[in-house]
């Protein structure tokens, strides 16, 4: 089971630089079986006093929806990271030293294997610590909680809804692609009932690089509904990816 779980990871990793790992969780979930990558041996375990700074890097929409290490489906839009040793479930705050933003982000992964990287982040992580564009930042990583697992979405969930990524992330593209102010686009998730709109707040302009545009996203379709403000921009290979979202009112 440790040989397929490592040849699972081999693969991934091959194919996808910056990126976690996705595999299988050990016997032991908490903090998950030795591994190896490359020739090197990798040992899991907690460490409350963890302090690194160090290259940090981020994966997004060509693993969204694949299994992670810890065998949860990875949401790009949730506030996670892939660690190599560090306990699965636990949490760390990550610090980009360029402009002092942090995040408290839980890892569910293994990885990063490319060079001196400490840490590989979310999309959405990334996001809030703005170095989308740039790829990689320099980041300070701490241990939060090394040995009590927390349920790696619950952070993100208050903020974002990311169960209904899937579901509003198709519709963000196309009202990105095809929308102009007022034009509302409306989404639903048939799993959970909840339900929202999406409503571009800025022209499409082809002349200014990066191709971005605002928007104004709602989690429910009540008076009370969460509503969100957002820019999303679009990527090479044509894909709209969110570069940053906020609960209006925080």
């Amino acid at each position: 089971m440790v040989g397929l779980a490592v040849v699972l990871v081999l693969l991934t990793t091959a194919c996808s630089m910056p990126g976690g790992a996705p595999g299988r969780a050990g016997s032991t979930a908490s903090i998950g079986k030795p591994y190896t990558i490359n020739g090197v041996r990798y040992v899991p375990r907690a460490d409350s006093n963890y302090d690194r700074t160090g290259i940090a890097s981020w994966y997004g929409g060509k693993f969204h929806g694949r299994r992670t290490a810890s065998g949860q489906r990875y949401d790009m839009n949730a506030m996670t990271a892939a660690h190599k040793t560090l306990p699965l479930g636990a949490r760390v705050k990550v610090t980009n030293l360029a402009n002092r933003r942090s995040v408290i982000l839980t890892i569910n992964d293994r990885g990063p294997f490319a060079g001196n990287r400490v840490i590989d982040v979310s999309r959405r992580a990334a996001g809030e610590l703005g170095f989308v564009r740039a790829g990689t930042a320099e980041v300070r990583v701490q241990v939060v909680s090394a040995d009590r697992p927390d349920p790696p979405i619950q952070l993100a969930q208050a903020r974002s809804e990311p169960s209904d990524a899937e579901h509003y992330l198709p519709v963000l593209s196309r009202a990105m692609e095809h929308g102009t102010r007022p034009s509302k686009f409306f989404w639903a998730n048939p799993n959970t009932g909840r339900q929202g709109s999406i409503v571009p707040l800025t022209e499409p302009s082809e002349t200014t690089r990066p191709f971005c545009r605002n928007y104004r996203r709602t989690a429910g379709d009540d008076p009370g509904a969460a509503v969100y403000i957002g820019r999303a921009c679009r990527e090479d290979d044509g894909s709209w990816q969110i570069v940053r979202e906020r609960k209006t009112g925080t």
